[in-house]
């Protein structure tokens, strides 16, 4: 399988993350506990860094580390299928909002 070579998660830039409230079941505050544990499960692994800014309002960013950049191969596939598969992802998400909101 001939994989993609670009994402922006394997940039070596930080990334910046916005929360959302983009369901209607999950509060934003539950939201934001879910992706906090799954950050700090990352950095546990070694697959992410975190740095902190001592900085008001708090400002946090997030990289893969060395470990976490050996995954680039698997991410690459990961975009590649996501972009060949984007117009029924989309539809199998537009179907989910409408149930949902049924």
């Amino acid at each position: 399988m001939i994989c993609g070579s670009s994402s922006r998660l394997l940039d070596s830039n930080p990334l910046r993350l916005e929360l959302r409230d983009s369901s209607r079941l999950v509060t934003p505050f539950r939201l934001q506990e879910m992706l906090a544990q799954q950050l700090r499960e990352l950095e546990n692994d070694g697959l992410i860094i975190r740095t902190m800014y001592p900085v008001m309002p708090p400002k946090v960013e997030y990289r893969l580390s060395d470990f976490g950049q050996t995954l680039a191969p698997v991410i690459d596939c990961l975009v590649t299928w996501s972009r060949a598969h984007e117009t029924e992802v989309r539809a199998i998400l537009k179907r989910k909002d409408l149930s949902d909101s049924a």
